[in-house]
């Protein structure tokens, strides 16, 4: 039989490795006697009532055939192969290549048939999770026999789906040597993957869904029962698809360059029966020819630029997030290719994070980049990624709208810290607006306020006309849950002055602003009461009661990241018995119990003015989140009073935070920027020397910093007077 499907291969000039393989199928059907005789050639048709084609399993041809047979076509013989695969009748096709792992089974939810090539559900509830898991396991993965290495050709397999459940069955590829990789781990928390589901089916219900490394993309085709989906990965160029009956219906380029991969099926755990078959696909092979050419041009363009790219080392100096802010904004601008390795390298969970994925991504919308890996730009966010390469394009930064969503707590303003000097200063010709989704008030980065009222002012000293960068407020974004939303529309400016503030002068006023959550509202009123009493208190006899204003700004209802949170916590009812599952409605109300019980939230922003323009700011955040305490309004006034006086006790013009975010514009201005900075206080890092360094490289710019005597630092900077044009 295999040398007569052959030679009916040969003759319908199909790949003699296609024919092989087919040939090799159909065997395995002769000895599951799904045909009548191992001799009687496999048709390709599908024959009903009256010889018409139908749907339905593979038969013998007719007796009046014309022809002998045809070359069955891939799925016809997949369909009907799969239909015996799983029960032990399969032994001549299993191998190295085929079937999936025993050993990556972590808990009793999915279950190995005999010759381990199908996986199926057990329906069990109260297994134990894999090693250190905090409870039992609610979903149940397996992985395939064989790894794919980085650069190792193409590779192809197919999975035979039997009772998907809509968000709750899931196909695709996993990296299972990396750390923190888990099986049983739902693809929604599961970084380590690309999965894929099929909604509901029919043409009516619900769409698929993808989890590209945890990342969820609606909107998806579908797939059904009994479907044969052949799943491709090219580790040349990093390229992933799917298809569905020979047909490629999703595609992620690059996203899984320089990953050992291997098949992945991930189910819920609480529903008996769903199933994924694992076998070779070898009409795949087809397609392996036409990705070469791609994979040899990508790697000829990759060499080709290798000569002109900024090795960036982000493990040097700061080591964290700001050595990629710089670095992207400064390259976007220059059009200056870059390769950024040991990505936050200094930092206790090194590689990208929500908000450096974010902010990668937004650089790279801006000026047509080309980045890598290339599933930055479908919105992957690559948790723990550490290296990443930038292509800036040729026609430079665009203006236009982009959207930018952390899907965290990511401060939006840190995002800006990228975005800004690219948006302001690479285009002349279009206002951009940004809408940018987040943290808004967060620990660890510049509040909104602060950059609205110290950051921008200071910029639009250097020339950039006033209100060309607005900000609008939509809603706030606390640690966890984020959900903010702030509005910016940038107008390009043609060109910056140099920047001159080496006098203090005297105190003008001092304002502040109290920002509360809806839970912590009843304590803003008491907070901006304290910081205005405090602030008479530290600075008498320097400032009179009335140049001192603290406003308080309120939340009116629960911030939209609580539906966001319903939305990214539910999960389909099949997931679990109907008897025991709450309802939609039970699900929305226990995610909004849970955010309100960790979303408690106040800060105060506190920024000081004097006659020359310095400007110190200082601010407090308490959450309860993080401290697991009640919000105290006077600890909360108290410690944003005691930091300005500790900034303006520093005799600077600006504080150090300040006078990092700085640097880039010093560095495209025309003519020479001076500033006196701070002396080193509590708040001291190697941010201002970071960001000196990478600006220089970067921009050719000549920077200068002497310590004087107090401690201060005269921070001055030749620019290489950046026209926007």
């Amino acid at each position: 039989m295999a040398d007569a499907a052959s030679a009916d291969a040969s003759a319908n000039g199909a790949p003699q490795s296609v024919a092989e393989d087919v040939a090799r199928l159909a065997d395995v059907l002769a000895k599951a006697s799904v045909v009548p005789s191992p001799a009687a050639p496999i048709s390709a048709r599908r024959v009903g009532k009256k010889g018409k084609a139908t749907k339905g399993n593979l038969v013998t041809a007719p007796k009046n055939s014309v022809s002998q047979t045809q070359t069955p076509s891939l799925s016809d013989v997949q369909r009907t192969v799969s239909g015996v695969l799983g029960k032990g009748t399969s032994a001549s096709i299993t191998g190295d290549d085929l079937g999936w792992s025993a050993d990556s089974l972590v808990s009793g939810n999915l279950a190995l048939s005999a010759d381990g090539l199908t996986a199926t559900g057990t329906g069990a509830s109260g297994h134990k999770a894999h090693a250190g898991a905090k409870q039992d396991a609610q979903y149940g993965g397996v992985v395939g026999a064989v790894r794919f290495s980085p650069h190792s050709g193409t590779h192809h397999f197919s999975i035979f789906v039997r009772d998907p459940i809509d968000d709750a069955y899931w196909i695709g590829i996993c990296y299972p040597e990396e750390a923190g990789f888990f099986p049983d781990v739902p693809p929604k928390s599961n970084p380590h993957c690309i999965v894929w589901s099929g909604g509901s089916g029919s043409s009516g219900g619900r769409p698929g869904t993808v989890r590209l490394h945890s990342e969820k993309f609606r909107e998806q085709p579908r797939y059904s029962d009994q479907a044969v989906v052949g799943i491709v990965v090219d580790t040349d160029v990093g390229d992933l698809s799917f298809w569905i009956n020979g047909s490629q219906v999703i595609e992620f380029s690059g996203s899984t360059a320089g990953k050992v991969c291997a098949p992945f099926f991930s189910c819920t755990g609480s529903v008996a029966g769903p199933a994924a078959t694992l076998m070779r696909w070898p009409l795949a092979r087809d397609y392996s020819s036409a990705n070469s050419d791609r994979a040899a041009a990508a790697l000829e363009g990759a060499s080709a630029n290798m000569a002109g790219t900024v090795e960036i080392d982000g493990s040097i100096l700061e080591g964290g997030g700001q050595v990629l802010r710089v670095s992207l904004a400064a390259a976007a601008l220059t059009q200056t290719p870059i390769h950024v390795t040991r990505i936050r390298a200094g930092r206790g969970n090194p590689g990208l994070g929500h908000q450096h994925a974010t902010g990668a991504r937004l650089v790279a919308q801006g000026c047509g980049a080309v980045i890598e890996p290339e599933s930055l730009l479908y919105g992957a966010h690559l948790e723990g990624v550490t290296t990443m390469r930038l292509w800036p394009g040729v026609r430079g930064v665009e203006g236009g709208r982009f959207v930018a969503d952390t899907q965290s707590a990511g401060a939006v303003t840190l995002l800006l810290q990228a975005a800004l000097p690219c948006f302001l200063m690479g285009q002349p010709r279009e206002d951009v607006h940004l809408e940018l989704r987040g943290g808004t008030n967060v620990r660890g980065a510049p509040s909104i306020e602060y950059f609205q009222h110290v950051l921008v002012p200071l910029i639009e000293r250097m020339g950039v006309r006033t209100g060309s960068i607005s900000t609008d407020v939509v809603s706030r974004g606390w640690y966890p849950t984020g959900g903010g939303e702030v509005r910016v529309l940038i107008s390009p400016a043609c060109r910056l002055n140099p920047l001159v503030l080496v006098e203090r002068g005297e105190i003008t006023k001092v304002r502040g602003v109290v920002v509360a959550s809806l839970l912590a509202r009843k304590h803003a009123k008491a907070a901006a009461e304290f910081a205005r009493q405090a602030i008479c208190e530290t600075f008498d006899g320097k400032v009179l009661p009335s140049q001192v204003s603290v406003r308080i700004l309120l939340e009116e209802s629960l911030p939209t990241s609580q539906d966001r949170t319903c939305e990214q916590q539910e999960s389909s009812s099949s997931e679990a018995d109907d008897r025991k599952a709450p309802t939609f409605k039970q699900r929305r109300q226990m995610a909004k119990e849970r955010a309100a019980m960790t979303d408690a939230a106040m800060q105060c922003q506190l920024i000081l003015t004097t006659t020359t323009g310095a400007v110190h700011a200082a601010d407090c955040l308490l959450e309860t989140a993080k401290n697991r305490g009640a919000v105290d309004p006077t600890d909360l006034a108290n410690t944003a009073v005691k930091r300005l006086a500790e900034s303006w006790g520093s005799r600077g013009c600006v504080d150090e935070h300040t006078m990092d975010q700085l640097i880039l514009f010093m560095a495209l201005a025309h003519g020479r920027s001076e500033v006196l900075c701070n002396a080193e206080s509590s708040i001291s890092s190697l941010h201002l020397t970071t960001a000196i360094h990478f600006t220089t490289m970067l921009t050719g710019a000549t920077f200068n910093v002497t310590t004087n005597a107090d401690g201060t630092r005269h921070v001055s900077c030749l620019g290489v007077g950046w026209v926007n044009e």
